[in-house]
């Protein structure tokens, strides 16, 4: 089956929106302090014959996954959170800190939408850099219902018999309002790597928020110098006269930083916050 590419927004430093009822990327998942409330568990295609290999550790401040893919089967490796109430109904997207290894990936979130009695993945790829920590948003917008991996929308699998079809509910036509994702009834978050593509991965996960609504009122985000060192800081104005940035600091105090001190990725994002 060929597979339809499910796109998510990749952003290697982004502007957090705030909401009105959610703080500036509420944390769902965080492992810096052992925090292992959100029980993980992998989910491989050895459930249906295949070869693939995923297995997942917390490290010290982040979960740990890896493995082996092998398309001669399903061909996936996946994780996921046990089913619970994330009470994230004002939520409009995912926020993903994250390192991989230059794969697509997918982050998928279950909810109770069914197609007959079979369950509904929503999900949207993004892309990694190796070996680089980055910045992932995707908004709830971007993540399309999928079962077995595939979209709704496409054909099921060959070895699907009428059988099969009609045992599962899947004769039935899929029911229009399951395709927008409902943030009230999230119950699982997940990442997969299904990218048809044999051999070894791996990928690190630090933190999962949420974000609500977006305003337009700055807020923190990743600047790299030039020499590659790294702030969190609000990029507050920009004098195209002086061509120098204004950045607000995490301690509140603020600094005036010639563009040319950043790296491209920075002069460019400086560039886009203030165009207009």
């Amino acid at each position: 089956m060929t597979s339809r590419r499910l796109l998510a927004t990749t952003l290697v430093s982004i502007l957090l929106p705030s909401a009105s009822s959610l703080s500036r990327g509420e944390v769902l998942v965080d492992f810096s302090e052992d925090d292992l409330r959100h029980e993980w568990k992998s989910a491989n295609d050895n459930i249906m014959g295949g070869k693939s290999r995923g297995e997942f550790e917390i490290k010290e401040d982040h979960l740990y996954f890896s493995g082996s893919i092998d398309t001669d089967g399903g061909g996936y490796a996946s994780i996921r959170t046990n089913d619970r109430d994330w009470g994230i109904e004002d939520a409009v997207g995912i926020f993903l800190k994250c390192k991989g290894d230059g794969r697509t990936y997918r982050m998928e979130v279950r909810t109770d939408a069914k197609w007959g009695r079979m369950p509904v993945t929503y999900a949207g790829e993004f892309e990694t850099k190796k070996g680089e920590w980055i910045d992932i948003k995707i908004p709830f917008s971007d993540l399309n219902p999928t079962m077995f991996g595939e979209p709704v929308d496409e054909p099921l699998p060959s070895e699907f018999s009428k059988e099969k079809i009609k045992m599962f509910g899947l004769d039935e036509a899929f029911d229009e309002k399951n395709r927008k994702l409902d943030a009230t009834k999230v119950k699982a978050l997940g990442i997969k790597l299904y990218d048809k593509k044999d051999g070894d991965f791996e990928f690190s996960l630090k933190r999962i928020s949420v974000y609500g609504e977006a305003e337009t009122k700055p807020v923190m985000e990743s600047w790299t110098s030039n020499d590659n060192k790294t702030i969190e800081a609000i990029a507050l104005r920009y004098s195209s006269q002086k061509k120098a940035v204004t950045f607000q600091l995490a301690n509140g105090k603020t600094a005036e930083v010639p563009l040319i001190r950043l790296n491209e990725e920075g002069q460019k994002r400086v560039l886009e916050l203030f165009s207009e």
